[in-house]
């Protein structure tokens, strides 16, 4: 828990600071613990928590750049690719050490779903990748961002209010989706808006756009938290007054 205290005690530090801050940044490093606290383990000590959260950086710089694994040694370089796959070894390792000594329960139980250790690896190997992190680092600056908009400080003021962060967490998932979208593979032929796509091939959809669509989403390109809920008019009402 060091490391992660030492985590949330910059974070908050940070706050104080008059100087300007990268505050993505800042969220991811704090999520990066977090997905190592809960996927790994609870007790990882700072040298490994920080070895991982490296390790996890490399990795998924790697596997998203071209895939091809070439080395110089006689220049001491290596492709992002190749890097990644060093890395991957080295988290595989720590994963396995951690599984048989103090794992936390989310990792337990990964180990007890999975029919062999190799297969829980990869899952946790999954789960570490730095994906996760920079996901929760995109919500969390995009709602602070949001949130620091003077036309929203209606929202700051009723954050305390039943359903209000979960409104608010969801119209930031829909302005600005920490993921493009995603691919599916037909398992059959079948019809999509026109457009025939046979057996065996790839649909790539985008979220950014599916959630700015003006026939589901009325204004779409406009911070609406109660979209999602009537259930805070009446808190709205009062702050909105001296708006109009």
């Amino acid at each position: 828990t060091g490391f992660f205290g030492s985590a949330v005690w910059s974070c908050w530090s940070f706050s104080f600071s008059s100087k300007p801050i990268v505050v993505y940044e800042m969220f991811k490093a704090l999520a990066t613990q977090l997905s190592i606290a809960l996927f790994l383990s609870h007790d990882i000590g700072n040298r490994d928590a920080q070895e991982v959260s490296e390790l996890m950086s490399t990795h998924w710089r790697g596997m998203i750049s071209v895939p091809v694994s070439v080395r110089a040694p006689w220049a001491w370089w290596k492709s992002g690719y190749s890097k990644a796959l060093t890395a991957k070894d080295r988290l595989t390792e720590i994963i396995s050490e951690y599984l048989k000594s103090n794992p936390s329960n989310i990792a337990s139980g990964i180990q007890e779903s999975c029919t062999d250790q190799d297969t829980a690896v990869r899952q946790l190997l999954l789960f570490t990748s730095a994906l996760i992190p920079k996901a929760l680092a995109s919500l969390l600056t995009s709602t602070v961002l949001a949130l620091s908009d003077p036309e929203n400080v209606r929202w700051r003021q009723c954050h305390t209010q039943d359903g209000a962060l979960e409104d608010v967490s969801l119209e930031v998932q829909r302005l600005w989706p920490p993921f493009f979208g995603g691919r599916r593979i037909c398992t059959q032929a079948c019809e999509v808006g026109g457009y025939k796509i046979p057996k065996d091939h790839s649909a790539v959809y985008s979220a950014l756009h599916a959630n700015r669509d003006p026939s589901l989403f009325p204004e779409p390109d406009s911070f609406k938290p109660d979209r999602w809920t009537n259930e805070l008019v009446d808190c709205l009402v009062p702050v909105n007054a001296h708006y109009h």
